[in-house]
């Protein structure tokens, strides 16, 4: 297994707002929030952390995660053009897709005839300092026009472990 090809539905995601933002209503799509009634604690729960200043086109997020067969990180067809499928784009079509070298090839022997095994796959994600904040235009913190984002990168943070028996 040389690839690990994935196509999330979407990241939705909950965290807890830093207090710094007591009382701060956010502009844009920060604007999922909900306080708590039993701790009084403010927490953001959307799927919206993949803003224009990482991708450079916010209606246009990665549409899968190639990890594997690749020396690099990159970004393929950040523009979501039209392009055939090809080694380093597959899937073809016009979506944007994330490839990594964060994967380790997995050699499967396969049964004999009338024999089967079983392949357990775990996916998990390094969170320490996962999510960070973008100040906004303005450059000041703690105001409205400040946006909560994922660390560059964060796809080199997901774990893929199988297991055959």
């Amino acid at each position: 297994m040389n690839f690990f090809f994935w196509v999330p539905d979407h990241f939705e995601q909950e965290f807890e707002i830093p207090a710094g933002y007591a009382g701060v209503v956010f502009a844009g799509p920060m604007r999922d929030t909900y306080t708590d009634p039993q701790t009084g604690k403010r927490y953001y729960k959307g799927t919206h952390l993949l803003p224009e200043i990482i991708y450079g086109y916010p209606d246009h997020q990665p549409w899968a995660y190639v990890f594997g067969g690749i020396d690099r990180t990159m970004m393929v067809n950040r523009e979501c053009l039209e392009m055939p499928s090809s080694d380093e784009y597959p899937g073809g079509e016009n979506h944007c897709i994330v490839r990594s070298n964060h994967y380790t090839p997995v050699t499967v022997t396969m049964p004999d005839d009338g024999e089967t095994i079983e392949m357990f796959s775990t996916i998990s994600f390094n969170t320490e300092n996962l999510i960070q904040v973008y100040e906004g235009p303005d450059n000041t913190s703690y105001t409205e026009d400040d946006w909560f984002i994922y660390a560059p990168n964060f796809w080199e943070r997901i774990n893929v472990t199988l297991e055959i028996r």
